[in-house]
């Protein structure tokens, strides 16, 4: 990430925090038409930055997107100590954005062997770390499908990274990305990421 968090208790510790995600997600719409390129619900841009030079499986600069079976997933490992990312852009596009303020939320399906964030990129101080962020806790390594809702109550600022330049509902209306950021040791993978009232178009 392009600031330079210093690490604080605050940040792992999830109360007081957001609400956590809702287990009993509504149902997801089943899965698009493939795109002729590898993605997940046509989400094509799964990438591995980082901060402080964290380290990833795959590299820095790596897509996380395998085949398996006839589909694609997302497999990830960091190693721990700052900030790892995996930057998912939801349009496939670094230069544009989408207006979720009609979405109620997102569905995932996804497993996790520790907590880890999720945070918002909307086009106001895109590069920078001062983002909402919700909390997607620990699986056990186990595959989970929560929804996390875009109401303000679900999504908090972490203060090592600082604090939005918009609100809530301007951040939504200009979503770039979502960004899936850990400082600790996890291993990820991601089978399903679709919105409520909203579906990225193939590039």
């Amino acid at each position: 990430m392009d600031a330079s968090p210093t690490e604080t208790p605050d940040d792992v510790v999830t109360p007081p925090g957001p609400d956590a995600p809702i287990d009993t997600p509504p149902e997801a719409p089943p899965p698009p038409a493939p795109c002729k390129i590898p993605s997940i619900d046509h989400l094509a841009h799964w990438y591995v930055a980082s901060e402080a030079k964290a380290v990833t499986t795959p590299p820095i600069g790596s897509s996380i997107l395998v085949t398996e079976g006839d589909h694609q997933v997302g497999k990830v490992a960091f190693a721990g100590g700052g900030w790892h990312i995996v930057a998912v852009w939801v349009t496939n596009s670094l230069m544009s954005q989408a207006d979720l303020s009609n979405s109620t939320g997102f569905t995932l399906t996804y497993s996790a062997t520790a907590d880890l964030w999720v945070q918002l990129r909307e086009v106001a101080n895109y590069n920078g770390g001062a983002h909402f962020v919700a909390v997607l806790p620990s699986t056990g390594g186990q595959l989970r499908t929560v929804f996390v809702p875009f109401t303000p109550d679900h999504w908090i600022t972490l203060p090592s990274l600082g604090k939005p330049t918009v609100t809530f509902a301007e951040a939504i209306a200009q979503v770039r990305g979502l960004f899936f950021i850990d400082d600790a040791a996890n291993t990820l993978e991601f089978d399903r990421l679709s919105f409520d009232n909203f579906t990225p178009q193939c590039q």
